[in-house]
């Protein structure tokens, strides 16, 4: 055996490592946060119980329209775009690195997805302080509610944002620990 062909198979390993580590941040991530989730399922039955699932699905869309029109400027939706492409365009990169078995793609794509990943996190923690003001803000302006929005309490609130900030840390690592994983390799 050849050392080009120990390295592919060790770079191959250890990007295998690296998506099943993924894979568990991802699963752990929902467990956190699922509790969250069912807790404002639940306040939703408890003030609205004539919803069906179709106007529950409904609502959803509404609302996601409604704040991508209204809370997001025209820029920031070009933005979020370009990142959610730049984002796709690093994990595929980071798979060509690996079949061609250019270690040095690898490692460069791979940690341009965890730390995007990361960034990602960031923003959202940073946007979620506006988007709760922006839907504060709504259900004073209109008090009859047409688009039937529950917010959280103020202690849920600020437990989901510490979540994030922690897979935002969680990310960050992941991705220096990537890039000398693949550097090596």
């Amino acid at each position: 055996m050849q050392f080009q062909d120990f390295k592919g198979i060790l770079s191959l390993i250890v990007l295998v490592i690296l998506i099943i580590t993924l894979i568990n941040f991802c699963i752990y991530m929902e467990k956190t946060t699922k509790p969250f989730v069912k807790a404002k399922k639940k306040l939703i039955k408890e003030r609205f119980p004539n919803l069906t699932n179709k106007e529950l699905k409904s609502r959803n869309f509404s609302i996601t329209k409604y704040e991508l029109n209204n809370f997001f400027s025209r820029k920031q939706r070009i933005i979020i775009r370009i990142y959610g492409a730049i984002l796709i365009l690093s994990f595929i990169l980071m798979i060509f690195g690996l079949i061609t078995q250019k270690s040095i793609l690898e490692a460069l794509f791979a940690v341009v997805f965890f730390y995007l990943l990361a960034l990602l996190f960031k923003l959202v923690r940073l946007i979620d302080n506006d988007r709760l003001a922006f839907w504060d803000e709504y259900l004073l302006s209109t008090p009859d509610n047409p688009l039937k929005i529950v917010m959280l309490d103020d202690d849920s609130k600020a437990k989901v944002n510490a979540i994030r900030k922690q897979f935002t840390r969680y990310f960050f690592v992941f991705g220096s620990l990537s890039f000398f994983l693949l550097f090596l390799v």
